[in-house]
């Protein structure tokens, strides 16, 4: 009963102590801090040990939470924060003024020409030039026209002095109304005169005379001979400077009869000053400025032989660059199908040609007439046409029969002005 009694007694002090923090609750207001400690007095001591741990450590995960959540929340205030900044960027340097009670004023707007405004611009412009044009011509016709009876009488002589003042004057036709001074009679324009065909139109023909500088007389028989030949002299003959210098006084031109070394060779000799395949190229070079100075007036070279010689292309490689620097002509002769003289020429752009006709490769009347034909006609389709023959009796004879023929049908001109 003393039990009873002690724990009715207790119960009555918590009823009088909730009574008690019930009223001062109504008075103040609650706290936090102030938290009743009835339950943890009813607690035994195990029990109140275990709860402080568990709840210091709800209170560190708690504060662990809240830091991160404090980090997080910082990082991600300046994240926004500098993207703020950056989105912003000059905008926030161009901020816009304090509203000051009055309103903004719009800009002004730019001035533009719309198409239609140029089309209507420019069909004006037509308009107004086509107009001063009509009223200019027709104030001009009432200005020199007049229409009383005797100002049209005048009307001939004022349309004539007013287009003589515009620069359109043109004789008026013999009428009653034209003076005296300016009647005209009208005739026919004379129809121009027929002019006689230009020679230039025939073609051109270059004849060589080879192996020159052996015999002074068959040179002189060629001189006498009413034809420009060219004359081909070789280097070292016995006559050689002596009839060059009679061709180049009596005007013909002159040339270097070059001797080569042919396919047949030693059997056949070309001659003293030949160039050789067996020579070096300081040799070859060295015989060849001794063979272009023994012969004096020379503006071209032709082979003489060299069937041999022509097919090689480094020695005709160095036998152009002389004559390059020379400022000479080549011809070749043609004494072989496989000559490289062309190939040669381009590559150093030296003036070269070729022989069409040898006239009388064989010496006889008939194969010599029938070489010259050949020639012609050559030229005649070409425009132009080589030919190369030699002081034999026989050659003379038949071109001196022929001379009149040929310069009748063709022009015979230097080798040089047929050389591309």
């Amino acid at each position: 009963m003393a039990k009873k009694s002690a724990s009715q007694t207790k119960k009555g002090k918590t009823a009088a102590k909730k009574s008690a923090s019930k009223t001062s609750a109504s008075k103040k207001p609650a706290s936090k801090k102030a938290t009743p400690k009835t339950s943890a007095s009813k607690k035994p001591s195990g029990q109140k040990a275990a709860s402080k741990k568990s709840t210091s450590k709800k209170t560190q995960q708690k504060s662990a939470a809240g830091k991160k959540k404090n980090t997080s929340s910082r990082t991600t205030q300046k994240k926004t924060a500098a993207s703020r900044k950056s989105s912003t960027g000059k905008t926030t340097r161009r901020s816009t003024p304090q509203n000051t009670g009055k309103k903004p004023q719009p800009a002004p707007a730019k001035k533009t020409f719309s198409a239609y405004r140029i089309l209507l611009f420019v069909l004006i412009a037509a308009a107004l030039a086509i107009g001063a044009y009509i009223w200019f011509h027709t104030t001009g016709d009432k200005d020199v026209i007049g229409h009383h009876p005797t100002e049209q009488a005048k009307i001939p002589i004022k349309t004539q002095a007013f287009k003589k003042k515009m620069g359109m004057a043109s004789p008026l036709p013999p009428g009653k109304n034209a003076p005296a001074h300016e009647k005209t009679e009208m005739h026919p324009a004379p129809e121009p005169e027929a002019k006689p065909a230009s020679t230039n139109c025939r073609p051109a023909v270059a004849i060589i005379i080879d192996d020159m500088g052996r015999r002074k007389d068959m040179a002189e028989k060629f001189f006498s001979l009413d034809a420009r030949f060219t004359y081909s002299i070789l280097p070292y003959a016995r006559y050689h400077r002596e009839i060059a210098q009679s061709a180049a006084q009596k005007g013909y031109q002159v040339m270097l009869h070059l001797p080569m070394e042919p396919n047949e060779y030693p059997e056949i000799d070309p001659g003293p000053g030949a160039l050789l395949t067996c020579m070096t190229p300081d040799e070859r070079i060295r015989q060849l400025k001794t063979d272009l100075a023994a012969v004096p007036y020379i503006e071209g070279v032709n082979n003489h032989m060299g069937s041999k010689m022509t097919t090689m292309f480094p020695q005709m490689n160095q036998i152009f660059t002389v004559l390059k620097e020379q400022g000479l002509f080549f011809i070749d002769s043609r004494t072989t199908a496989a000559s490289q003289c062309r190939s040669s020429a381009r590559l150093f752009q030296l003036p070269f040609a070729e022989r069409d006709v040898f006239l009388d490769h064989v010496p006889s009347r008939q194969a010599i007439v029938k070489r010259i034909e050949e020639l012609i006609n050559i030229a005649e389709i070409n425009g132009s046409a080589i030919g190369i023959g030699h002081p034999h009796q026989i050659t003379y004879e038949v071109l001196a029969e022929k001379v009149a023929e040929i310069n009748r049908r063709v022009r015979l001109v230097p080798a040089s002005e047929l050389v591309r």
